[in-house]
């Protein structure tokens, strides 16, 4: 039986590397995800929402953000089933995102990079390591680029249809 990581101070990384990486991803998770709070309330929020209040760069920052954040997980060796997981939850982020309004509010609550936080630290708590980088970052990139791609041509259907 393993024991699932709910938090991120519960992961363990398997060397110093892992270390130094895994102290850079929870303070960006953090302050992309969680950083802020309503008061009087539970409901927690970061960078995210706030930059996705700037119509299109904003939800383009934040996708490039989380796709550094899973590039520094996959470096560490995550399955390839588990990084397919990490990209939908950044794919979904940024797509729901972009509609403006029901996107802010999603923002607020899909928290994407908190999720990928979540499956890495199963990750090293199974002990499923694995070697290959340099197929992460291409896959990665290739999500990412699809998805500006896609974005952009959104953008400039909806004008051409506006006017």
């Amino acid at each position: 039986m393993t024991q699932e990581a709910e938090t991120p101070s519960e992961i363990v990384p398997f060397n110093e590397d892992a270390a130094k990486d895994l102290d850079k991803i929870r303070r960006l998770t953090t302050l992309m995800d969680t950083r802020f709070h309503i008061p009087g309330t539970k409901i927690q929020f970061g960078l995210d929402p706030i930059l996705g209040l700037i119509p299109g760069v904003g939800d383009m920052v934040t996708l490039i953000v989380s796709g550094l954040l899973v590039v520094l997980m996959g470096r560490h060796g995550v399955k390839g089933q588990v990084l397919l997981i990490m990209l939908w939850n950044v794919a979904l982020d940024f797509l729901v995102g972009a509609i403006p309004i029901v996107g802010w509010i999603a923002d607020v609550r899909i928290k994407a990079n908190s999720r990928n936080l979540r499956l890495l630290g199963k990750h090293y708590v199974d002990g499923t390591y694995q070697r290959g980088f340099w197929n992460v970052l291409f896959l990665v990139l290739l999500v990412v680029i699809t998805l500006i791609w896609l974005a952009f041509w959104g953008i400039v259907s909806f004008f051409q249809w506006i006017f």
